[in-house]
C-alpha cells in the first residue's frame, strides 16, 4: 500500500503520457475538483501538492512522524483552516517548508521542488525520519 502512495503521488504531479488517465480520475478525487476544472497541461500548486501528499498517505495508512513545532506562515493567514492544517501536517512531517516566513501556497512547485519532495515521501515510505 506505501508503493501505491507513491505512485499515485508522481501520477498527480507529473500526470502525463500512459498514466494521464488515472491521473486525472484521482486527481479529482483527492483534490474535489469538480466540473471540468481539471486541466492536466496546468501547473500544479504548493499548496496543491501538499495537500494531495496529506490524503495520499491518509488512505494508504502511511505512519508520518511530526514534529511537535508549530508551522507559521505569514501568507497563512488567507488560507481556509483546512488548507492551514495542511501546511502544519507538511512542515511538521519535514516533507516542505516554506522560504522568507511565508509558505507560497499558490506558488506552482519547480522541478528541483518536485525532487526533493519526492525524495522525502520515499524517505518517510521507506520507515525512515525526516
Amino acid at each position: 500500500m506505501k508503493k501505491a502512495a507513491m505512485i499515485v503521488l508522481m501520477m498527480i504531479v507529473i500526470g502525463n503520457g500512459v498514466y494521464l488517465g488515472q491521473a486525472h480520475a484521482v486527481t479529482y478525487s483527492l483534490l474535489h475538483i469538480e466540473g471540468d476544472k481539471f486541466n492536466p497541461a496546468d501547473s500544479i500548486s504548493r499548496l496543491e501538492v501538499a495537500a494531495v501528499i496529506r490524503k495520499c498517505f491518509a488512505i494508504s495508512d502511511v505512519n508520518v512522524p511530526l514534529a511537535e513545532m508549530v508551522m507559521e506562515y505569514e501568507d497563512a493567514e488567507q488560507l481556509i483552516p483546512q488548507d492551514r492544517g495542511t501546511l502544519q501536517y507538511i512542515g511538521q512531517a519535514g516533507i516542505m517548508r516554506g522560504y522568507d516566513s511565508c509558505f507560497h501556497p499558490f506558488d506552482n512547485l519547480n522541478r528541483a521542488q518536485a525532487a526533493c519532495v519526492f525524495n522525502r515521501c520515499q524517505t518517510i515510505l521507506n520507515g525512515n525520519v525526516l
